[in-house]
């Protein structure tokens, strides 16, 4: 087990350079049951599906996620797209999870997505 935490602490310093990774470990968004309250940019985009950009936890720079759309986003989508919002939301597994799905799987970077847990604004 230790072995197996050192290989993966390894790993992670070894790939510490690559963006990608970097939006994984250091986003500001925690995975905790309530979730968390981030303010950012919505995105409504063909190829790269929808995408959140808000800032991250140093605030030196702009993370990007795939947002799992919820029923409000499929039919708001572009009256939101640039829109600035406040979302309560929780980082998931793009792949695995019951709420997404394989648009949201195969456009995340790094497996993750977020998934809207509340509405703040627009208020819903």
């Amino acid at each position: 087990m230790v072995r197996r935490i050192l290989a993966c602490l390894a790993f992670g310093l070894a790939l510490a350079g690559c963006a990608d990774v970097n939006d994984y470990f250091f986003h500001n968004v925690a995975d905790v049951e309530m979730g968390q309250v981030i303010t950012g940019r919505y995105f409504n985009t063909r190829i790269s599906g929808d995408l959140f950009e808000f800032p991250c936890r140093d605030n030196a720079r702009i993370c990007k996620a795939v947002l799992i759309r919820d029923n409000y986003l499929r039919f708001h989508s572009w009256e939101l797209d640039g829109k600035k919002l406040v979302l309560r939301v929780q980082r998931t597994n793009a792949c695995h999870d019951i709420h997404s799905t394989d648009f949201a799987c195969h456009t995340s970077r790094d497996g993750t997505a977020l998934l809207i847990l509340q509405w703040i604004r627009p208020d819903v």
